[in-house]
């Protein structure tokens, strides 16, 4: 989460990470094209997790965040 954040502001410093960051990034967790998780028990998906989330995710981060802005 917080290299995707760090990238994202790389690209675009002038993006505040607030509540309109925070809704793109629960639709984009919930594409599983653009993010997928990883269980340490995938049999039953109990105990930790971890996100892994993929290089289009950055720009499609940063796309629904202008539209939300716009908006």
């Amino acid at each position: 989460y917080h290299q995707v954040r760090d990238k994202v502001k790389e690209r675009r410093p002038d993006i505040k990470f607030g509540t309109t960051y925070n809704k793109v990034m629960k639709s984009v967790k919930q594409n599983k094209s653009l993010c997928e998780t990883n269980y340490l028990d995938p049999k039953t998906k109990l105990g930790g997790k971890k996100d892994f989330y993929s290089e289009n995710a950055i720009d499609e981060i940063i796309r629904l965040y202008d539209k939300e802005v716009e908006t």
